[in-house]
């Protein structure tokens, strides 16, 4: 019986780390001709996972669902130049895209790029 083996893979079991459902949404408007802002709505569902820290094979686990909002800002300020920032998990959501190992907490990017016309 596989169910007692510790098997990573449990006949007519769902695979891991596969959530039945997922989805997600960007909102992205142009209010000023160099202007762009976006915004992006994730959402995971439950899934099967293994904690590996409890025995070497691993115990079969629901990992929870979540959800994460990210925002992104870009202002093309030059030809071939934009300033840009991004929020990622802007609500910071705890959550473990795998068993085990934390997603970060809310986190912000900026920066200056500069794209050659190639």
């Amino acid at each position: 019986d596989t169910r007692t083996t510790g098997s990573a893979f449990v006949r007519a079991e769902p695979l891991l780390r596969r959530p039945r459902n997922t989805g997600g949404a960007t909102l992205s408007v142009t209010p000023l001709d160099p202007l762009e802002i976006s915004v992006t709505l994730t959402a995971v569902g439950d899934r099967i996972d293994r904690d590996f820290k409890a025995s070497g094979s691993g115990i079969r686990l629901e990992n929870p669902d979540y959800r994460t909002l990210d925002a992104a800002l870009c202002w093309r300020f030059r030809e071939g130049w934009r300033l840009f920032a991004t929020g990622r998990n802007l609500t910071d959501a705890s959550y473990e895209e795998a068993y085990g190992f934390p997603a970060d907490h809310a986190s912000f990017f900026a920066g200056v790029e500069y794209s050659f016309g190639l």
